[in-house]
C-alpha cells in the first residue's frame, strides 16, 4: 500500500485549522486528523497550560504531545490514511519536532495566514472549551512572532501559505489543493 501523505497545518490560534483539516481530509477516502492540542488535553493531572504562563512543564507536555503526534500520522499514513497534524507551531521549529520523525513520508507544510483582524473576529466567535478573552491575549502575540517569518523564503522552502481573511473553508481547501496540485488521489 502506497503511504498516503501528512500535512502539518499551523497558524495562530482560530486561524482556521480544525476547520480546514476537517474539510482537507473530508476530500480523501481516508482521512485522520491529529490535533496536537487534544493530545495535550489528554493529561488528566499536572497539565501545563500555555495560557498565562510557559515553563519547563508545558515545554515537556507540547514535546511529548509532538512526539505523540508524529508516531500516530506515521502509523496512519503507512496504513493508507491521509493524516493532517493541526499545531500551532513555528517554522522554524517543525524540524525539530517532526522532520526526523516523518522524514520517510511526502509531508506538506502549511500556514494559515488570515490578518489578525480576522483572527480576533474568529476567536470570538468560536466555541471552544477555553476562555476566549483570555485566548485573545496571546493570540497577538503569536500573530506577530509568525510574521517574523520570511513568507517568502518559506515558500521557496516548500511551504504552502494562504490567507484566509476573506476566504471560505471551501475556498480555503480548494486554494491549498490548487497550490499543491494533484490532490486528493
Amino acid at each position: 500500500m502506497k503511504k498516503s501523505p501528512i500535512f502539518i497545518l499551523t497558524g495562530t490560534p482560530a486561524s482556521g485549522k480544525t476547520s480546514v483539516s476537517k474539510a482537507l481530509l473530508a476530500r480523501y477516502a481516508f482521512g485522520i486528523h491529529i490535533p496536537v492540542d487534544v493530545l495535550r488535553g489528554l493529561v488528566i493531572s499536572g497539565e501545563s497550560n500555555p495560557i498565562g504562563s510557559w515553563d519547563e512543564e508545558t515545554d515537556r507536555q507540547f514535546r511529548l504531545a509532538r512526539d505523540s503526534a508524529a508516531k500516530i500520522a506515521s502509523t496512519y499514513a503507512q496504513a493508507g490514511f491521509t493524516v493532517v497534524i493541526d499545531d500551532v507551531i513555528f517554522p522554524d521549529m517543525i524540524a525539530h519536532h517532526y522532520d526526523k520523525a516523518l522524514a520517510a513520508f511526502e509531508v506538506h507544510k502549511i500556514l494559515l495566514r488570515p490578518s489578525i483582524a480576522a483572527t480576533i473576529s474568529r476567536n470570538k466567535a468560536r466555541k471552544i472549551d477555553v476562555d476566549n478573552a483570555q485566548l485573545e491575549k496571546i493570540i497577538q502575540p503569536i500573530y506577530d512572532h509568525f510574521a517574523t517569518f520570511n513568507l517568502h523564503k518559506l515558500e521557496k522552502s516548500g511551504w504552502y501559505i494562504i490567507d484566509t481573511s476573506s476566504y471560505s473553508i471551501e475556498e480555503t481547501v480548494s486554494e491549498l489543493n490548487a497550490q499543491i496540485g494533484s490532490y486528493p488521489e
